[in-house]
């Protein structure tokens, strides 16, 4: 999961990131990347993510936003 969250993120924003980066506070990812990221992972994953649950704490690193889409894809 964590391999397909970096290269969506980084053809979103168009530069290389690193696993353990910072995607909001870093400036990788901005609100309305953030929002494309959302819908792709909507459509790709066939989950629902909530416009109240785009929140730092769930896209902050790869690895809390694998988590996030991990529970999603279990609760749907």
């Amino acid at each position: 999961m964590e391999e397909y969250l970096i290269k969506k993120i980084e053809a979103i924003a168009f530069t290389k990131i690193k696993a353990d980066e910072q995607l909001w506070a870093s400036g990788i990812l901005d609100s309305i990347n953030i929002i494309e990221l959302a819908v792709e992972l909507e459509n790709e994953l066939k989950i629902q993510i909530p416009f109240d649950e785009i929140i730092i704490e769930n896209f902050q690193t790869v690895a809390s936003l694998a988590e996030y889409v991990r529970k999603k894809q279990h609760n749907d």
